[in-house]
Formats: structure tokens, C-alpha cells, sequence
């Protein structure tokens, strides 16, 4: 990576931390140590002390908020508790929320490491259940009388008792919920590092979005009349043995603590606590769930039997000891990073009629070392193998048609790219910063009608190519595709007109002697007088190859000659001529090239 990359990229980072440094004020008034911002004529909000996250506000004990407050002479009352305006108050007790407050803001006890206790008035409308995120609080109560909410025994649900809103993170191991609910609302449960057992009445029917998520919850049973789950509610429940359903739920189903439909069809979640080590799908089972089997810690052989056809997105995602993965011939579809960050696998075979990667599907899958792509692949997706660190080859098939942006970033060991003619888009930055890429091959003197264009910064920064061949269907390359590559030799170009160019494609910082653009004798005179192209300090005719004496003839003199050079007999020879196999370099490999050629000749 050159010198003036790293650079600019430094003083971009010095630019950031100054603006993250920045520090402001961010309350009007202060009065017996409480922080207000004027939000009204004659209302404010409590708030905090300074605008900078990694600092504590000064807020501890038992805190009462006052209902109404008076600075320079105007009494304001107090209407809303701000976003975050006891966050980080390490010494925070309880606090004693007035009549009168009608919100509470987001993250308002945000990691209040010493908080037990929140005291909310009849009056408060608006409760974000993120409201004590990270703090260890044990109940959350509201006064009797709010239209909205109620809580028993600190536990937070709607007024009507239908939906359990908030169960708060410190409050007990096993929790019951009562009878009459029928939703467990979106978050409830989020995060929550004590709550291990929860049982549901029959009333239950909702479960809502990650309900669960993050949460050391060990064991579930699902009630009869349960119908509806939603996403991520049991995601990263590391500790979760078993998921088990009443027996006359019409939806669900669970089989040995893993949750299915009805019908057998999907899964929908394992239990990624479970001890096994290896797991193997039941027959009948078409197609993963979302996040059904991500995060299983300890799985290390996972086989997906025929008959699967899909797996959603995150599907199987993040399963840190996975090093055996059995595909089946009959998978067809796949979602986005729905088998990303797989660190251990080394390898994964899929089926030949996959015919499209999608977003992130194997990002950070970082000891990955080969991959052969389906046949019938068409399209790589945004960031399909971004970070895959130890990838070190990829056969691309003669169908592919496109590869999206930041596709192959940071594949530091791949060190050969060659794509067929078929491909008619290379996406922005699909091949930045592969540290170790020497030689890219994009199609070859196949004219396709359709062409191909070559987003900007394709190759950037990927800085130890060498090589790089243009296919005839190349139309455009645009700015920075291959800027900063500073050990580039050789560009061969087969397009019969100069591709369109734009500033900036081999480097900001013109090109030196070293290289050099190879390119048909018909349109040399082109090349010369093109944008871009012509900058090239040398131009080679292709069809020269070999002339190693310059005479214009191939004969066994260039081969004499070149063997002479390389054995240090010195001599005049044209270098450029005599690199036959254009690496960029003059080895016993041209001269066996050249024999090749004389032979295939009859010469």
C-alpha cells in the first residue's frame, strides 16, 4: 500500500477522533444538582450533565425529581426525563419519577451499574422499555391511576394486563407469567442476565420480536395456544438447552429441544446450548428459519439432509466450532450472511444450482481457503466473502455475470483472480486491499455483445498485483480501479477500442517505466492517442511476442538469443518482447513459452 494511501487514510482517522473529542453542555440550568433543558415556555426536561458518553454524571442515592423548578425567577414544571439523562450515574440508587412528567426518554437509566429501583407517576404516557438498558434494576413501579401502564411486583405490563412490556433485569431467576396475558412484548426479556426459567400460561398466543434476545434463559415450554413467534426471540440465548411445546399446539412443534412447525417442515430454532456436538436434521425438513441455528457454540458437524432447499437469512450464522458442514444437492436458495462468520470451516461445497450469492453470505469465515463456485452461479452479492482472511483461491464458473461491491475485501491470501468473459460487472471495491493478489485475469479476446464495466476502485489498494489482463468485452473502467497498486508491471489489454477511462485507473501519480501495456497491433496507434492509455511509456504490440532480438521475425534465434541473456552472456534484447508469458519478468519460463510458440509453428 503506497505511502500516500495510508496518508490520507490517517489524516481522515485524526479527523474523526477530533470530532468524537468535541465536548458541549448539554442542559440550560442546573438547580440542587439536577440538570434541565428548556423544552417549553415554561416546561423542561431533567437531563444530563455533559454531552459525552465515557464520562459519569454526577447523580446518586435515593433521587426524588422535583415536579416543578425555578431559575432567574420563572418556575417551569417539569414534563419529561430526557434520552439518556442518568446515564453512566455509577452511585444512582432509586429514583422517584413526579406527577406531572409525561415521557421518558430513550436509555433514560442507561448503565446504572448501583440502580434498584424507578418510581413512575399516573401521568407518564410515554415509556421506552430500553429505558433502563445495562442497569440491574429489580422493580420498576407505577403509581395507581395511569391509563397506560401498571406494574406488579416491579414488573411492567400495559394497563390492561394483556401485554408483559418490561421484565426488569435484575429481578428474579424464575418468573411465572400471570394468567390473562397474551403477549410477551417485543424486548421484554431482552438481554436479561438473570431471568433462567420462564413459565407461560395457556392465555400466551404472542411471542414477540426478540423477546429473548441475549437473555440467560435455560428452558421454555411453549403453551397450546401460542401461534405466533417473533424474529430473534430466542437469538443468542447461549444458554438454552431446550425449547419444548404443549402437545396440542396447532403450530409448533419441538423434537429432541429443538423447535420446528407443525408440519415438520422448517426449523425455526436449536437450542444453542445444547451440549451436542453434531446434529443432523430430520428427514423431511425443507428449510432453515432465520437464525434458527445461529450462534450453536458447541456444534462442530452440522448435515443438512436432501431435501433442504433453503436456508434463510442467518440461518446458520456464527457457529464459532463449526468445522464439518454438509450442503445437500437439493439446496436452491440462500439468505443474506445466512452462512457467515463460520470461523472454523475451511471449506464449503455448495450445490451446483445455486445461482446467486446474496449479501454477506460467508463474511468472516476466516480460515475458508478454496472455494469452487456453483456452475450455474450468476451473481456474487455485496460483501459475499468480505474478510475471509485465509481464502487463498476461487474458481469462478463460465456463467457469472456480476460481482457486487466490497465483494472479496480484505482476502488477504487469494492470490489469483481469473474471470470468464461472461462477467459484465466488477463492483466498486469488490477486490480492495487483497494483500497478497499478483495476477487478475478479467475474460479474455471473447467480444461479448453485452460488455463489461469496471466500477471504481475494483482493485484498490491490493497492492502486490502484478498483472492484469483486460478482456476484449471490457467497455468501461472507471476512477481508482487499480490506483494504488503499486507493483504493477504489466496491463494487457484485448479490447479492440480503448475502454472508456476516467481519471486515476492505474494511480493519481503518472506511471513509470516499469510498466507496460500490451495490446493488438490493429489499434496500437489508439491506445496511444486514448485518455489514460496513453500515458503508458511503453506499448507493445501483442502479436510481437517473442521477437526477442527485434527483427521482426520469430525464429530460433530469439530463443538463442534470450537463452544467452538469461545465462549473463549479455547482449541487446527488447525486454518487453521477450516477456512471452507476461508476468513481468524474464525467467527460463519465457524461453519454454517461446519454443512452445516456434513449435505450434512448425518453425
Amino acid at each position: 500500500m503506497s505511502n500516500n494511501y495510508k496518508s490520507w487514510r490517517a489524516l481522515l482517522v485524526a479527523a474523526m477522533l477530533l470530532a468524537v473529542g468535541l465536548t458541549a453542555n448539554a442542559y440550560d440550568f442546573m438547580v440542587d444538582s439536577i440538570f434541565y433543558n428548556i423544552i417549553g415556555e415554561n416546561e423542561v426536561e431533567v437531563t444530563y450533565f455533559i454531552n459525552q458518553y465515557n464520562k459519569p454524571n454526577p447523580y446518586s442515592g435515593d433521587l426524588v425529581l422535583p415536579a416543578a423548578v425555578t431559575n432567574e425567577g420563572v418556575t417551569y414544571q417539569v414534563t419529561k426525563v430526557g434520552n439518556y439523562a442518568f446515564r453512566t450515574s455509577p452511585e444512582l440508587l432509586s429514583v422517584t419519577v413526579p406527577e406531572g412528567v409525561t415521557a421518558l426518554g430513550n436509555h433514560a437509566f442507561y448503565d446504572c451499574e448501583k440502580l434498584r429501583e424507578i418510581n413512575l407517576p399516573a401521568s407518564l404516557t410515554v415509556f421506552p422499555i430500553t429505558v433502563a438498558y445495562n442497569s440491574p434494576v429489580v422493580n420498576i413501579n407505577f403509581a395507581e391511576g395511569n391509563p397506560n401502564y401498571r406494574s406488579v411486583d416491579g414488573v411492567v405490563f400495559d394497563h390492561d394486563m394483556t401485554t408483559l412490556l418490561l421484565f426488569p433485569g435484575a429481578h428474579s431467576n424464575f418468573y411465572a407469567v400471570p394468567d390473562g396475558v397474551t403477549t410477551l412484548g417485543d424486548n421484554s426479556f431482552n438481554s436479561n442476565e438473570k431471568i433462567s426459567i420462564v413459565s407461560l400460561p395457556n392465555s400466551v398466543t404472542t411471542i414477540g420480536n426478540s423477546v429473548f434476545y441475549s437473555s440467560s434463559l435455560v428452558t421454555i415450554n411453549l403453551p397450546a395456544n401460542l401461534t405466533s413467534i417473533g424474529q430473534m426471540a430466542f437469538l443468542a440465548c447461549y444458554d438454552l438447552v431446550a425449547i419444548t411445546v404443549d402437545s396440542a399446539n396447532p403450530v409448533f412443534k419441538s423434537v429432541n429441544g429443538a423447535l420446528f412447525d407443525k408440519q415438520m417442515t422448517t426449523i425455526l430454532q436449536y437450542p444453542l446450548g445444547a451440549s451436542a456436538t453434531s446434529y443432523t436434521l430430520p428427514e423431511g425438513v425443507t428449510h432453515v428459519g432465520e437464525y434458527a441455528i445461529s450462534g450453536a457454540m458447541n456444534l462442530q458437524k452440522l448435515v443438512l439432509p436432501e431435501g433442504v432447499t433453503s436456508i434463510a437469512k442467518a440461518g446458520i450464522y456464527r457457529c464459532y466450532n463449526l468445522t464439518d458442514l454438509s450442503l445437500p444437492s437439493t439446496l436452491r436458495s440462500l439468505g443474506d450472511f445466512s452462512l457467515a462468520a463460520l470461523y472454523d470451516i475451511i471449506e464449503i461445497n455448495l450445490p451446483d444450482n445455486i445461482t446467486e450469492l446474496p449479501y454477506q453470505l460467508f463474511t468472516s469465515c476466516t480460515s475458508m481457503r478454496h472455494m469452487k463456485l456453483p456452475s450455474e452461479l450468476l451473481t456474487i452479492g455485496e460483501q459475499a466473502f468480505l474478510q475471509c482472511y485465509d481464502l487463498e483461491s476461487v474458481d469462478f464458473p463460465s456463467k457469472l455475470q456480476s460481482i457486487e461491491k466490497n465483494a472479496f475485501v480484505n482476502c488477504d491470501k487469494l492470490a489469483r483472480v481469473e474471470l470468464p468473459s461472461s462477467v459484465s460487472y466488477l463492483g466498486y471495491d469488490s477486490f480492495n486491499t487483497c494483500d497478497n493478489l499478483t495476477w487478475v485475469t478479467i475474460g479474455d479476446d471473447n467480444d461479448t455483445e453485452e460488455g463489461c464495466v469496471i466500477d471504481s476502485c475494483a482493485f484498490l489498494a491490493s497492492s502486490k498485483i502484478e498483472h492484469v489482463t483486460i478482456g476484449a468485452h471490457v467497455r468501461e473502467i472507471h476512477h481508482a480501479a487499480f490506483s494504488f497498486v503499486d507493483s504493477l508491471k504489466v496491463v494487457v489489454s484485448l479490447a479492440l477500442t480503448p475502454p472508456a477511462t476516467e481519471p486515476g485507473i492505474f494511480g493519481y501519480f503518472g506511471y513509470n517505466d516499469k510498466k507496460v501495456l500490451y495490446v493488438h497491433r490493429a489499434v496500437l496507434e489508439a491506445y496511444a492517442n486514448a485518455d489514460v492509455w496513453g500515458d503508458f511509456k511503453t506499448i507493445v504490440p501483442i502479436e510481437d511476442l517473442g521477437d526477442v532480438n527485434g527483427d521482426s521475425v520469430l525464429s530460433i534465434i530469439d530463443i538463442t538469443v534470450l537463452i544467452d541473456w538469461l545465462m549473463g552472456g549479455g547482449g541487446e534484447i527488447n525486454t518487453a518482447l521477450a516477456d512471452i508469458n507476461l508476468d513481468g519478468k524474464l525467467s527460463v519460463a519465457d524461453a519454454t513459452a517461446l519454443i512452445d510458440i516456434l513449435l505450434s509453428q512448425g518453425e
